[in-house]
């Protein structure tokens, strides 16, 4: 019996350890394949964190306090000169009479009508805006809104016995209980929120920021409700102007505002009508794309968010692709709700790389959306593939190629292998050169020639080919050893001596600085024939942009894109990266034009293997995975025999 309670025990222990080793193996196993989901996930979708469950709609308006001068308000509506006394500082109108209705809210353009001091109102005014930023007495003065400067004024001179006034509105993103609204006036000072004085003070001074915590004591705010003050600012004579700030404390910094610790800096401020702000859909994180042709804006400041110098490039309603790229954004930021120009923002990450800010819709057309929120991928071309580090991972699909198209590919895979270089992107750089024909024949760059007639409009071409390459690209070529010398030397007489003269004259000035040589004209005569040679036009062009990239990742040309391939591209157009070809040449030309480099991308054979860095890191995970598991069970195992 107690053999066979001993066997019977052993056989349990054998069970329980054969069990546990199943148990750690699958779970081992399980971790694998969901490192492999997550890896896989990151690779596709390069993800942030998705907001979710609330919409970040946080309605903020673009003008906030100066955070440099203790939180100061700089962004007025404002009106004036009125006057103000009769007839002199010590016989000011009664308090109770102003030059508009005090309880009424105004906007820019609203006429000073309907106010109790008839006698002294001139009704051709009206509420402006003004960025007291602008004037040099604002930061000369720790935040001073200077009303000289703004009703044309001097120091010494008229207006005096005058008073001017100022509206905007105020709100909290937070519930504030104690806010101390801190001033300082030369001279007077009276101020209403909401139509309710909460400060008068009739005063000669000089002007300093912090001359006094407003009458009404500490203000409360109720989170995201906006207030309306008004600001009345008397006039003696001389200095003429006001401070204004809030902070969490009552201390007064007269000359240093900034100092204050407690200054208050995350407030909104409109100079707009309030209006309920349409609701957005749209929320962090958001896959988007567009619904017509949507401008994505570099807006750094906004005084003038539709200025159309700003604009990065168009992007276009999705295309009809069935792989990515997908022409979709990921939102990054916002939204901004921007009362000027009556548009809300979200600033936008693209798939082609670049970021800048788009209007959702327009405030009074809210129904009337630019993009909206997309149900296909984001994936960057970026993440797609490094198109100057092709190691021949995929091949496009033929039978999406039109038949001029298919011609120039069996050329381009010949130097994409050669040269590393994507065929996806010479074939959007190609389509974009030749006019989306891909002709071989193309001619483009005309000037006008030694023997141009304006009558007879014979312009004459100098870029030729498939990727439109010009004799001093080809010819660079030569001087920097990447090929052998391609052209002749001719002898010099009868009509080619006219032209040769027309060369040493005119070679700076139409191509580019260009400095004649007698091998150069060689070049200009040769190139017509030989850049028409689709081989050679598509080598030299391949290896002109290997070049530019090369010169790029040495730094003899700086990255100006923050985007090698972007700068590489730009570098091909322009000789040197410039951001004046960045909107037509590289992003709506090459990246986002017909048939662009992002189709190309889209129609790569998806039957093709994994990248080898992937399949190797994978391979790796697994290994380790089952080496885990053989670990685990020889571990096991040893226990049961010692146990036995």
């Amino acid at each position: 019996m107690i053999l066979n309670s001993n066997y019977l025990k052993s056989n349990i222990r054998k069970k329980k350890a054969l069990f546990l080793s199943i148990i750690v193996s699958i779970s081992l196993l399980i971790i694998h394949i969901t490192s492999f989901s997550l890896f896989c996930q990151e690779q596709d979708n390069n993800e942030v964190n998705h907001l979710n469950g609330e919409n970040l709609c946080k309605s903020s308006i673009f003008y906030h306090p100066d955070p440099n001068e203790g939180g100061a308000i700089t962004d007025w509506l404002t009106i004036g000169p009125f006057n103000y006394f009769n007839p002199d500082w010590d016989h000011p109108i009664t308090t109770d009479k102003y030059h508009f209705n005090i309880t009424d809210t105004y906007i820019e353009g609203d006429y000073a009508l309907g106010g109790d001091a008839v006698g002294f109102l001139n009704e051709s005014k009206q509420w402006a805006y003004v960025d007291f930023t602008k004037f040099s007495s604002y930061s000369d003065n720790h935040g001073y809104l200077d009303f000289n400067h703004r009703f044309g004024g001097s120091y010494c001179c008229e207006p005096e016995h005058v008073c001017g006034y100022a509206s905007c509105y105020i709100r909290s993103p937070v519930d504030l209980n104690s806010a101390y609204l801190k001033v300082g006036s030369d001279d007077g000072i009276k101020i209403w929120r909401d139509g309710i004085k909460i400060h008068d003070n009739h005063i000669l001074r000089h002007h300093y920021p912090d001359r006094e915590v407003v009458d009404a004591g500490p203000l409360s705010f109720e989170a995201g409700k906006w207030y309306y003050f008004i600001v009345l600012v008397e006039e003696n004579d001389m200095h003429w102007g006001f401070f204004f700030r809030f902070s969490n404390n009552s201390n007064l910094y007269d000359v240093n505002p900034e100092n204050d610790p407690d200054a208050i800096t995350n407030l909104d401020i409109s100079i707009g009508e309030f209006f309920d702000v349409p609701h957005s859909n749209l929320i962090l994180g958001d896959i988007v794309e567009s619904s017509k042709n949507l401008n994505v804006r570099n807006i750094t400041e906004w005084n003038n968010p539709l200025d159309p110098n700003n604009i990065i490039f168009t992007m276009q309603p999705p295309h009809s692709r069935s792989n990515p790229p997908y022409d979709t954004g990921r939102i990054i930021d916002g939204p901004i709700i921007d009362y000027l120009s009556e548009y809300l923002w979200w600033k936008i990450e693209w798939d082609n790389a670049e970021i800048g800010w788009s209007a959702e819709f327009a405030l009074n057309f809210p129904n009337e959306k630019y993009f909206i929120k997309s149900e296909k991928e984001f994936k960057k071309i970026q993440d797609i593939e490094d198109p100057f580090n092709y190691n021949q991972q995929y091949e496009l699909d033929n039978s999406e190629l039109l038949d001029l198209e298919d011609d120039a590919l069996s050329i381009i895979k010949i130097y994409a292998n050669l040269y590393k270089i994507s065929p996806a992107l010479l074939m959007g750089l190609i389509s974009h050169e030749t006019g989306h024909s891909f002709d071989p024949n193309s001619e483009g760059d005309y000037i006008e020639g030694y023997n141009f007639d304006p009558m007879q409009n014979n312009y004459e071409p100098t870029a030729f080919g498939y990727m439109q390459v010009r004799w001093p690209a080809a010819y660079d070529l030569v001087s920097y050893n990447l090929v052998e010398k391609w052209w002749e030397e001719v002898t010099i007489y009868g009509d080619l001596i006219d032209r040769y003269n027309w060369f040493f004259e005119n070679c700076s000035y139409w191509f580019g600085g260009v400095q004649p040589t007698d091998e150069k004209f060689f070049a200009y005569l040769h190139w017509a024939n030989l850049g028409t040679d689709p081989e050679t036009n598509i080598k030299f062009g391949t290896l002109y942009l290997k070049d530019k990239y090369d010169k790029i990742l040495t730094n003899s040309f700086e990255d100006i894109y923050n985007d090698s391939m972007k700068s590489a591209l730009s570098a091909y157009n322009a000789y040197s990266p410039k951001l004046i070809n960045r909107k037509n040449y590289v992003l709506e030309g090459v990246i986002e034009g017909s048939r662009d480099y992002k189709f190309f991308l889209s129609i790569i054979k998806r039957d093709q293997p994994i990248p080898t860095a992937f399949v190797k890191g994978y391979n790796l995970i697994i290994i380790i995975g089952i080496i885990s598991c053989i670990g685990v069970a020889v571990i096991l195992r040893q226990k049961y025999k010692i146990a036995r």
